[in-house]
């Protein structure tokens, strides 16, 4: 029996509406890619964006871990444009995912690095200095076992100076501190040395303190006369035996100073500064003929990191940073002090 056309029309009609369905779930994905893509679109040139802050970042730094981040992440990021271009969102997403950690990362890395050259630099300097004190402290002439110590932690520090000239910080820094605590633990077996040492730190205090808290008035003036004083009684009870008197006028005398670079916290008056930073390059220069003409290689080394310090105070006045100016002209001076006493020459 023939069909009627009117049998046939629920057909036709049932086929349209499923073609129909199918016209719009293929047009889905399309839409969905659409989306996508703009969606990875902002995600790319967000990675962009961080990546360009990065650089200066990194370039400032010179950590070779930073810069291989810093590029890998780059190619990583040309890899994720190249995959949006062929319209593959998802691998293009994840690759900018990825060269942004790697970015992120190098960026950590270069600032953890400048953190690490200023702690090696103090920690170099200090080492420097405990050096010099462990001379004095083992007395002349020293003993074998003590000449042994020094002549292991000249050679250590020496290997200290050259993983920071090679921006190895943190190897210059465990370094540094290796030979801190061994002449440290040097000095302490001669106790017989201990009351002389004290004397002479509250003394290298005091002076290095007076030239640089001039700036904070009178009242500043004042206890530091007072802490002189109280070291000079030291010093005579050293001389007539009574150690007990004068290791409590030392500490008296230490506290003194303390106190007083404790009270002149506030911001210093500019034109002090300045004529701190004068006097303080002064006497750095006239010092610096004779420390050279002296060929003692570790003065030389003392003086030299003097200047830098030096520089450094220059340029955080030029930027009114005077509290932190005249926190490097008391580095310097003191650096400098060590260099002309160890080179045997009169300090100005």
């Amino acid at each position: 029996m023939r069909s009627t056309p009117r049998s046939r029309a629920p057909r036709s009609g049932a086929i349209g509406v499923l073609l129909g369905l199918a016209l719009v779930a293929a047009a889905l994905p399309a839409m969905a890619q659409t989306r996508d893509g703009v969606m990875v679109r902002v995600e790319l040139e967000r990675t962009d964006e961080l990546l360009h802050r990065a650089v200066e970042v990194v370039q400032r730094s010179g950590d070779p871990r930073a810069v291989a981040d810093l590029r890998l992440a780059s190619q990583v990021q040309a890899g994720a444009w190249e995959n949006f271009n062929a319209q593959r969102f998802l691998i293009a997403h994840q690759r900018t995912m990825q060269a942004r950690e790697l970015g992120g990362r190098a960026v950590r890395v270069a600032q953890q690095q400048g953190n690490a050259e200023q702690h090696a630099r103090r920690l170099l300097d200090d080492a420097q200095m405990k050096l010099e004190r462990a001379r004095e402290c083992v007395g002349e002439p020293p003993s074998d076992q003590a000449a042994r110590v020094l002549q292991i932690a000249r050679t250590r520090l020496e290997q200290a100076r050259e993983a920071f000239h090679e921006t190895k910080y943190i190897v210059a820094i465990e370094i540094a501190t290796q030979v801190r605590r061994m002449l440290d633990d040097l000095c302490a077996r001669r106790p017989e040395h201990q009351l002389s040492t004290l004397l002479e730190s509250v003394r290298d205090l005091l002076e290095r303190e007076r030239q640089n808290l001039e700036a904070c008035g009178p009242r500043a003036i004042a206890m530091l006369d007072r802490a002189a004083s109280q070291l000079a009684r030291a010093e005579e009870h050293a001389r007539s035996g009574n150690r007990e008197a004068a290791v409590r006028l030392a500490d008296q005398a230490k506290r003194l100073v303390l106190q007083t670079m404790h009270d002149c916290q506030e911001t210093p008056d500019a034109a002090d500064v300045d004529r701190i930073l004068e006097e303080a390059a002064a006497a750095l220069d006239q010092m610096a003929g004779p420390v050279r003409e002296a060929g003692n290689a570790d003065a030389i080394a003392l003086l030299d990191n003097a200047f830098e310090h030096l520089h450094r105070a220059r340029d955080l006045r030029a930027r009114d940073k005077l509290r932190q100016a005249l926190a490097e002209v008391r580095v310097a001076r003191n650096l400098a002090r060590r260099a002309a006493r160890l080179a045997g020459v009169r300090d100005r």
